[in-house]
């Protein structure tokens, strides 16, 4: 909280749907979709004007620099890559292994075991 805004964190936190499209893609061949595709486009755009880089927006992030830390982007992003994976890698692949655990099962235990 003190290395960044709590409505910046959370709102590029819960960008790691549009991870997930691709790397869905990449290790488990699923489709995608050109609504998922925009989807996704209009997703960053909105984190990037969340971001406010110095090229589209000088004056307040300059008011913002000594405030903010870039440490705190980095962490939010890494947090989002791990949530894509685990819904990649864990949700999908233990319900379709030797387990048989459904998805819902293992959504709500994430969920759970998050708050």
């Amino acid at each position: 909280m003190t290395a960044l805004p709590i409505g910046d964190a959370v709102a590029l936190l819960y960008l790691y749907p549009i991870l997930t499209i691709f790397v869905a893609r990449c290790y488990l061949g699923e489709a995608v979709q050109e609504i998922q595709v925009l989807s996704a486009l209009t997703s960053a755009l909105g984190a990037l004007l969340i971001w406010r880089p110095t090229f589209l927006f000088p004056v307040q992030a300059v008011a913002n620099t000594a405030t903010i830390n870039p440490l705190g982007y980095v962490t939010v992003a890494l947090g989002s890559c791990y949530a894509s994976g685990v819904v990649v890698f864990k949700i999908s692949k233990a319900g379709t292994s030797t387990v048989g655990a459904h998805t819902l099962q293992l959504l709500f235990s994430w969920c759970q075991f998050g708050l």
